[in-house]
């Protein structure tokens, strides 16, 4: 079982960016706007805030996950799709970031004359877990599987979870059970271990037991 207390799981945020330029023939590329060539500078540019606008000891990741425009090979488009998602381990860094898209995304497009829109939101706070309830879990899962299958201290994933609705509300501990190595989260190739969910109600079992007041 892996555990750590504090911060285990980044927020999330998506964004959606929209490039309006003014479509022309291939040929021609001086008559109209390109929204690609924009489209192309926002893929890159963004990356600059990350590791110059953000401390090198606030956790942050941008990712550009998407860009679509035109269908075809002798025209230029109209309009460019953009989109991505930013993980922080802190909301203010977030916002940062935020504000920093929207700058770079408008200056870049008036450089170029088009027009742009960003739409950034939030899904998901990070995952901060209890410390009291971090150390109760904790002692549980060392009674189910022996300290030398438990780590505490593994460290803070980048990934989300929309579970950190839950501990914002009630203190909790969201834990992870080891599950193999047969292939990343969200891999079609990825098998679960079905004997890992006794070893998980076992601790479920051991954290109510912990809890119910003695005698009962």
């Amino acid at each position: 079982m892996r555990h750590r207390k504090g911060v285990r799981f980044a927020g999330a945020a998506v964004f959606d960016i929209t490039v309006t330029g003014e479509g022309t023939h291939g040929a021609r590329p001086q008559a109209g706007i390109d929204p690609v060539i924009v489209a192309c500078q926002l893929g890159t540019a963004p990356q600059s805030i990350v590791y110059r606008n953000i401390s090198v000891h606030d956790t942050a990741v941008l990712s550009v996950t998407r860009i679509a425009s035109g269908d075809a090979y002798n025209v230029i488009p109209n309009g460019a799709l953009m989109a991505g998602s930013v993980r922080t381990m802190q909301p203010e860094v977030a916002a940062k970031i935020e504000r920093g898209i929207q700058c770079l995304a408008a200056g870049i497009a008036a450089a170029f004359g088009a027009e742009v829109s960003v739409d950034f939101r939030t899904l998901f706070a990070p995952v901060v877990k209890d410390e009291q309830e971090f150390m109760a879990c904790a002692a549980a899962a060392a009674r189910v599987v022996g300290e030398a299958n438990l780590q505490r201290d593994v460290p803070p994933a980048m990934a989300s979870e929309d579970f950190s609705a839950m501990p914002e509300q009630v203190p909790g501990s969201p834990i992870l059970l080891a599950n193999g190595d047969t292939a990343a989260v969200h891999n079609h190739l990825y098998d679960f271990n079905d004997e890992a969910m006794s070893c998980g109600g076992a601790l479920l079992a051991a954290i109510a037991e912990r809890k119910l007041p003695p005698g009962m």
